[in-house]
């Protein structure tokens, strides 16, 4: 779907967002802007609003357009914390922003701080004695994902090698579940390892 901008129709009907906007005859003292109302009865994923420019003392083309994609859709309920703004997709960052309304950025290698991965340091372990190869391959793990933040450079074959280590960690934890820990514990460590491995992907930008 296409939303113009046009200056030579008679009326502005949709799609047409508003007509001879900024006409003029002298060149303008600086930049220019003006705003337009999106349609409240349209939703779209991808639409493009066009902004259509007639200068008529001009070798042609006298036409120069200028596209943007946009997304429109319902308004974002109002909310009070970060929290109102949580959701499933794990590859997000979601913050209730200064207008109370929920704000959705994807995760990138910027939003990386200490304890980015999560802890395997987990409740339902705490009087288990996990394999410690668990601890220092999250560690590692831990470690090379701050250090591709560090070097965005090499962060793809970085974020690799994180990935590997924990993927070593859920295989140990798979084969010490119901012998040398609990399945409980077992299953609370899986899942921490899970979201570290879920929160890697995000930032290789295959999640």
């Amino acid at each position: 779907m296409s939303l113009g901008l046009a200056l030579r129709l008679q009326a502005a009907v949709f799609p047409v967002l508003a007509d001879g906007v900024l006409s003029h005859t002298d060149v303008f003292p600086g930049t220019q802007s003006f705003q337009v109302t999106l349609p409240s009865d349209v939703t779209c994923t991808h639409c493009t609003l066009q902004v259509l420019e007639f200068m008529s003392s001009h070798p042609a083309p006298c036409f120069y357009h200028h596209c943007a994609d946009i997304s429109i859709g319902p308004a974002s309920p109002a909310c009070g914390s970060d929290a109102d703004c949580a959701d499933e997709n794990a590859c997000t960052r979601d913050a209730c922003g200064a207008r109370q309304q929920c704000l959705s950025q994807p995760l990138t290698l910027a939003d990386v701080t200490a304890g980015f991965l999560g802890v395997v340091d987990v409740p339902a372990c705490s009087t288990e004695r996990v394999p410690r190869v668990v601890g220092r391959l999250f560690g590692t793990a831990d470690t090379l994902v701050t250090r591709a933040a560090q070097t965005p450079a090499k962060a793809a074959r970085i974020l690799d090698r994180a990935a590997k280590r924990l993927r070593r960690a859920a295989t140990k934890v798979e084969k010490a579940r119901g012998r040398r820990i609990s399945a409980e514990c077992g299953t609370a460590l899986a899942a921490g390892l899970d979201q570290a491995r879920t929160r890697v992907q995000c930032l290789r930008g295959d999640g």
